[in-house]
């Protein structure tokens, strides 16, 4: 799944079967912002998913996409 930055847009491809249910924080390695990554969240094969900001306490890092 492709999950996009809600600060800066950078989009990171994301193994879902890697994200828990309950979702998942991480931050940026762009901007720093931290952002909410949902659970169960495949969508369609190369939906972008654009993350919910997270005011404080990210864990995590994704990589970008094609890393």
């Amino acid at each position: 799944m492709n999950v996009a930055c809600p600060e800066c847009s950078t989009v990171y491809r994301l193994d879902p079967a890697r994200i828990p249910a309950s979702g998942v924080t991480t931050r940026c390695r762009e901007c720093g912002r931290a952002f909410r990554v949902p659970g169960g969240a495949e969508g369609a094969p190369g939906a972008l998913i654009v993350a919910d900001a997270v005011e404080a306490g990210a864990v995590g890092s994704a990589p970008p996409a094609g890393s």
